[in-house]
């Protein structure tokens, strides 16, 4: 419960305890969740430098609610 609390407030470095046997799928599921929501992160944090530096082009292209890519290149 700590490590989603943690996600609540931004904290996506908290270790998660390994659940046994069927359970372990939580594991599985959480860390996809973690690994997801870091990327996000980092694709808006590429895209504010870039606006910042005026020289953002980007496309997002959403397929079933996931972002496949950011782009932003120097003019």
């Amino acid at each position: 419960m700590q490590v989603v609390e943690g996600f609540g407030v931004g904290n996506f470095d908290l270790p998660l305890a390994r659940w046994p046997g069927k359970k372990g799928e939580i594991n599985t599921t959480t860390e996809q969740v973690r690994s997801n929501l870091k990327e996000l992160i980092t694709d808006v944090n590429q895209l504010t430098e870039a606006r910042m530096r005026g020289v953002l082009q980007c496309v997002w292209m959403l397929t079933d609610i996931r972002v496949i890519s950011v782009r932003s290149l120097t003019v």
